[in-house]
C-alpha cells in the first residue's frame, strides 16, 4: 500500500512538473532529531525522489520540528 501511495505521488508530481520550470524544491519537516526512525526514513525517501526524478526534485528536510 505504501509502495502504491508513493508511486502515485510521485506519478502526479511528474506529471504536473513540465521540465520548463526547472528543478523542483520540496521543504521536508521532520519532527525528531537525526538518528531518529522517522529521520532515516525522510533521508531515504529524500535519496529515492531525487536519483528517480533524474535530478529534477531537490528535498531539504528539516528536523527537530524546525519548520514549526
Amino acid at each position: 500500500m505504501k509502495r502504491l501511495l508513493f508511486a502515485i505521488t510521485i506519478a502526479l508530481t511528474l506529471a504536473f512538473a513540465p521540465s520548463a520550470w526547472g528543478t523542483i524544491k520540496i521543504n521536508l519537516g521532520v519532527v525528531t532529531k537525526p538518528g531518529s526512525a522517522q529521520n532515516i526514513a525522510a533521508v531515504k525517501f529524500k535519496e529515492l525522489i531525487e536519483q528517480r526524478s533524474g535530478g529534477k526534485i531537490k528535498v531539504k528536510i528539516h528536523h527537530s520540528g524546525s519548520l514549526g
